[in-house]
């Protein structure tokens, strides 16, 4: 009756099947709580934009020229079909490299590290300070021994042009105070600071730190990109990030400004270096051109004129071109040789091109061969002059060409835009970072309720019950003005059982819990009138399930009735009936059954009109052999024939045997089972312990139902039906 007033059925999903109409449930039940949870990601969200510094971005964009050679083997890497890397892949990492970087830190000083001496994180936020900290301070001087660099020095201005310099414990040497003065140089053990200008008030601080070159050089490093916009355009663009906006704009026209720099450096001394190869080799060229033009004109003289047949011609021309290619080949193996084994792909490459060239060469040198021998001589003859008039040709155009490179001290690199920092900054993304925060922490507390749920083993209804047999007498839902009380009451006592003498039965007649009671005791009525005797013995497979405050509260709800009732507090151990009756725990069970008192000198009467008490009396050594010496049939039915009922509030039958000794003389036995609390498997375990000493369970009680989602509409139709 109670089962099907308090709890609706539902049916139970397979194990191995998600129950969606459960996890909506969940998801409906823990709305407010998962709201609460966005709005805490929200509130988190709202502090983190307002105390984050706003990160700026600079950009410029640099073209990087192809098509100039630098020296006479600079088509090495056309003729290998681009070498096997991007050429941007070189220049993005000589953009970045120790070389440049250094120049800029050099340039800008970015090694120095100015700022104000304030509380981490929120103190730039609530800052007062209108002047930069690298504004407020011009530092002319600032050198450090070894030891100093990447610490951090504090400078606290004194007013009237005096400051004091406060270094930090180095090698186990305590820290320093120096005093110093603007525009004064001061000298410490190593190191140098000379302050030109100061814009603070007396008592500003500032932490300065010299960073070491590498540092700064890393810290560079850390806020540059660089990519290629688009694939073998030569166009490379530079971007640098940092909450400062025009220092981000100074540090990266700086960057592209060396960059530029050191290129046009290279070209030049390149430039220089083919020039000084190309002075030397063309008088040697020249002097080979004479020569073969001589001994050509010599032997046209001796066999006066001499035409070449079409065959020969056609012979001589891809001879010659053979020839010049060959010798280009041999050049740029030169060159290679330096930069790859033989064994690189990129020299294979230029072997199989030369061998290929070879066998061609041969091909025509035996065509030659089958010729007249005044043909072939001639062929010779004509073969060297275009060769040494073509490697002359080419030297004379290399030459002009690296002379006006030299001259005109011009780079491949070409600054197209320079640096500019744009208005907005590119972090935090505050539209982003809210709404990703606020849902994340909903989801989060979504996720952790559905877990919760799926993974909880604890009863939160009576479907374990009937899986185990046994019938549920009532479901008590929790009362809120007890559980009040129990946590007031709980404050101020050190006793480790100590409990509130607030009895919801008689304090809060109307309480939806005493309701609940009430229909346990109709009930209990007709169990009770089928049972051997007038015995109720009330206990629970582990403690803290509230089976004191259900034998109690039921005492008073069945004394209410009209009926006698005795309540005898069965826990010689632990029990704490006296303390919610209002009453001095004096003598009683445990006395009773020793014999130093009866049992009618241990019943007292109660305020309560109908209902007596037998306290625990004083804690025994032996309990359960206590109860097994005693006569406790005899006791039990001496006292059990003047009262309509005796309830018997046992200890848990899983700590201890108290209550399968108690059992045996008890009519009717229930247990308590708490929500979220019990599990089924506690259960199953209770009845088989009470089964192997011959007690049967007449019925379970599932007390402190709390609203959830596994029972929302019952609990709502019950204490709407009890309001």
């Amino acid at each position: 009756m109670a089962n099907s007033e308090n709890t609706r059925q539902k049916p139970q999903p397979k194990d191995d099947e998600i129950d969606l109409r459960q996890i909506w449930d969940v998801l409906s039940f823990n709305k407010y709580k998962i709201i609460a949870s966005g709005g805490v990601g929200l509130l988190l969200a709202l502090v983190y934009v307002l105390v984050a510094s706003p990160v700026y971005e600079a950009n410029a964009l640099v073209q990087i020229e192809t098509n100039k050679q630098n020296n006479i083997l600079g088509d090495a890497q056309a003729l290998l079909g681009g070498g096997g890397g991007s050429k941007s892949d070189a220049e993005i990492n000589l953009a970045r490299s120790r070389m440049v970087l250094g120049r800029t830190v050099d340039e800008v000083k970015s090694d120095v590290v100015i700022a104000y001496k304030q509380m981490p994180i929120i103190g730039p936020v609530f800052s007062s300070k209108e002047v930069k900290a690298e504004e407020a301070l011009k530092i002319n001087v600032f050198s450090v021994p070894d030891d100093l660099y990447n610490k951090n020095l504090e400078l606290v201005y004194q007013g009237n042009k005096k400051f004091t310099l406060i270094i930090p414990e180095i090698k186990k040497l305590p820290e320093v105070r120096v005093d110093g003065e603007v525009g004064k140089l001061l000298s410490y053990n190593g190191l140098l600071f000379n302050l030109q200008s100061i814009t603070a008030e007396s008592g500003d601080g500032f932490t300065i730190t010299k960073l070491s070159k590498l540092k700064a050089i890393d810290t560079i490093k850390d806020g540059l990109s660089i990519g290629d916009v688009g694939k073998d355009t030569g166009i490379l663009t530079f971007n640098f990030v940092g909450t400062d906006k025009e220092k981000i704009q100074l540090l990266l026209n700086s960057v592209i400004k060396n960059y530029e720099h050191q290129n046009k450096e290279f070209e030049v001394l390149s430039a220089g270096r083919s020039l000084e190869f190309i002075d030397k080799q063309l008088p040697v060229t020249k002097d080979s051109l004479r020569q073969a033009e001589d001994l050509l004109n010599e032997f046209r003289h001796k066999n006066a004129t001499l035409d070449l047949s079409l065959e020969a011609q056609s012979v001589m021309q891809n001879l010659t071109k053979i020839e010049a290619e060959l010798t280009t080949v041999d050049t740029k193996e030169a060159e290679i040789s330096e930069l790859f084994t033989k064994d690189h792909p990129n020299y294979q490459a230029l072997i199989e091109q030369k061998k290929v060239l070879q066998k061609a060469k041969a091909d025509l040198v035996k065509r030659v061969a089958s010729m007249p021998q005044l043909q072939q001589d001639v062929i010779r003859l004509t073969r060297d002059v275009e060769i040494e008039q073509q490697v002359y040709m080419q030297l004379l155009n290399k030459q002009q060409e690296f002379s006006i490179m030299k001259a005109s001290n011009a780079g491949r690199v070409r600054i197209v835009d320079a640096a500019v920092t744009f208005e907005e900054p590119i972090k935090p993304k505050k539209s982003l970072i809210i709404l990703m925060l606020t849902a994340g922490f909903a989801a989060l507390a979504a996720l952790y309720f559905i877990i919760k749920s799926l993974f909880n083993r604890a009863i939160e209804g009576t479907e374990a019950f009937a899986s185990l047999g046994v019938d549920v007498l009532a479901s008590i839902p929790l009362s809120l003005v007890q559980k009040s009380k129990d946590g007031l009451f709980l404050k101020t006592r050190t006793e480790k059982n100590a409990r509130t003498d607030f009895l919801l039965a008689q304090n809060l007649p109307t309480d939806p819990a005493v309701e609940a009671i009430r229909a346990l005791r109709t009930s209990l009525y007709f169990t009770l009138m089928e049972a051997k005797n007038n015995v109720l013995m009330v206990s629970g497979a582990t403690s803290g399930v509230g089976k004191s405050f259900v034998s109690t509260n039921l005492a008073v709800v069945m004394a209410q009735s009209a009926k006698k009732v005795l309540l005898v507090d069965s826990d010689m151990r632990k029990g704490y009936v006296h303390e919610m009756l209002h009453q001095p725990i004096g003598s009683g069970l445990s006395d009773v059954l020793s014999g130093a008192v009866t049992f009618n000198e241990a019943i007292r009467t109660t305020e309560i009109e109908g209902l007596d008490f037998v306290s625990r009396g004083e804690v025994p050594v032996n309990p359960a052999e206590l109860l097994m010496k005693a006569n406790l049939e005899t006791l039990l039915a001496e006292v059990s024939g003047r009262y309509d009922y005796v309830i018997l509030d046992a200890p848990p039958i899983m700590a201890v045997t108290d209550a399968a000794i108690l059992g045996q003389q008890a009519g009717t036995t229930i247990i308590v089972a708490r929500y979220g609390l019990t599990t089924e498997q506690d259960i199953e375990n209770c009845i088989v312990r009470f089964a192997n000493s011959n007690v049967v369970v007449k019925g379970a009680i599932l007390n402190g139902v709390e609203k959830s989602a596994n029972n929302y509409y019952a609990y709502e139709a019950y204490n709407s039906y009890y309001k």
